[in-house]
């Protein structure tokens, strides 16, 4: 009997038998036994019915026969007599390539997220939720989002996916809340390879009334915690790479003309029209990042003005910031952050303007962020980790998409 013949006769996608002692797909089924997929195997009996079927009078089959009508994946479950197999039910035959899932590393992955749960809530700190659903998903220029619609009645706003949870985060410094943390999917749009996906999980925690130091000793403390490691905290600014690397001085009044001239004499195509900042990331991101020692945990800090975002400058005009890198990996992005009013909506429309200039999709400032800002948000200090990219670093995995349930 071939398995089409077979499936004309079976009483397709039945119920779960009772009394059968084993489930799951199927792996093989040779060698005198029957054996499922991380489950074990059993010996089959000289002859086994295989239904259910429309006619029950039809007869038991062979182990041959059995493996020529099932296939590798199916879903079946077996009654077993004396420790040998009687029935087989084929539960759901495998038509398509099934969803492959990898049950040990989404065991490790929830292991994970519960760790960090539990080393932020030993810190006292309180996970918060923000929304999904934003007005503004982030201000920053190179950064693509993803944009929805709400309609009722005559009604229609849009709405955002955040690209980070920081707006929110900070309306909630603002409202009162001093150490909070969040775990959550964030979207961004563009981006695909083994370290991006659309959908990421970022975690974020705050410090209010602190500073970046603060910051620093929780991430590295967190990394030690997951990897049951002592690590030195090692750091390095951004203008002591370009001189190591590049023989270049960094400054934050070095000017677009002189990036340029150190893209052409390192061989990169940069272009007179570009913004200082798009001449400095081809360069960091083709001839300096590679480069950072982070076989151990390294923080790169103090990055040029036009890079500080939403942080604080330092004394002497550097973006008052840090990078983590462990073993090749851009693992955290911190701020100093800033809470002057006026100077966040300067540096937002900046932003913006920006945006527009290179011809990304428009987004208008969140306004109840900055009264948040006005109501007065406390100095602090704030991080966004990318989940995945760390438990990769851990877990020895390759490619990101080996903890998705769901390939992009």
């Amino acid at each position: 009997m071939s398995r089409s013949s077979f499936l004309e006769i079976w009483k397709a996608y039945p119920e779960m038998p009772t009394g059968c002692e084993a489930w799951g797909r199927l792996e093989s089924c040779a060698d005198g036994k029957i054996a499922l997929q991380k489950k074990g195997a059993w010996p089959i009996a000289t002859e086994v019915f295989l239904g259910p079927l429309k006619d029950h009078d039809k007869p038991s089959l062979s182990l041959l026969q059995i493996s020529e009508i099932l296939k590798k994946d199916d879903q079946v479950s077996l009654r077993l007599r004396n420790g040998q197999v009687v029935e087989i039910f084929l539960l759901a035959p495998a038509i398509e390539i099934p969803i492959k899932t990898d049950t040990e590393i989404l065991k490790k992955w929830a292991h994970f997220l519960g760790q960090v749960r539990h080393f932020f809530s030993n810190k006292g700190f309180l996970e918060v939720q923000t929304p999904t659903l934003v007005t503004c998903p982030g201000t920053e220029p190179f950064l693509d989002v993803f944009s929805t619609e709400f309609s009722f009645g005559s009604t229609k706003r849009r709405f955002f996916l955040p690209t980070s949870p920081e707006i929110s985060l900070k309306k909630m410094l603002a409202a009162g809340t001093e150490q909070i943390f969040e775990m959550r999917p964030c979207f961004r749009n563009g981006e695909v390879s083994d370290r991006h996906l659309p959908e990421f999980w970022m975690l974020e925690w705050y410090r209010a009334y602190s500073n970046l130091e603060q910051i620093q000793q929780d991430a590295l403390h967190l990394v030690q915690f997951l990897s049951g490691q002592e690590f030195p905290l090692r750091r390095i600014s951004v203008a002591e790479l370009f001189k190591r690397h590049l023989n270049f001085e960094l400054t934050p009044q070095t000017s677009k003309q002189e990036l340029l001239s150190l893209a052409k004499h390192q061989g990169l195509q940069a272009q007179d029209d570009w913004t200082w900042d798009e001449v400095f990331h081809l360069i960091f991101l083709e001839k300096v990042e590679g480069l950072i020692d982070s076989e151990l945990p390294v923080f790169v800090d103090k990055y040029p003005p036009s890079q500080a975002a939403l942080a604080r400058l330092t004394e002497d005009g550097w973006g008052d910031r840090f990078e983590l890198y462990w073993k090749g990996y851009e693992l955290a992005n911190a701020f100093h952050e800033l809470n002057d009013p006026k100077l966040q909506r300067q540096r937002s429309q900046e932003d913006l303007d920006l945006k527009k200039q290179i011809g990304k999709p428009e987004i208008a400032l969140d306004e109840e962020f900055f009264k948040a800002l006005d109501s007065g948000m406390p100095p602090a200090g704030g991080i966004a980790l990318g989940l995945e990219r760390l438990f990769m670093v851990l877990n020895g995995v390759s490619d990101i998409q080996a903890i998705r349930r769901f390939s992009v």
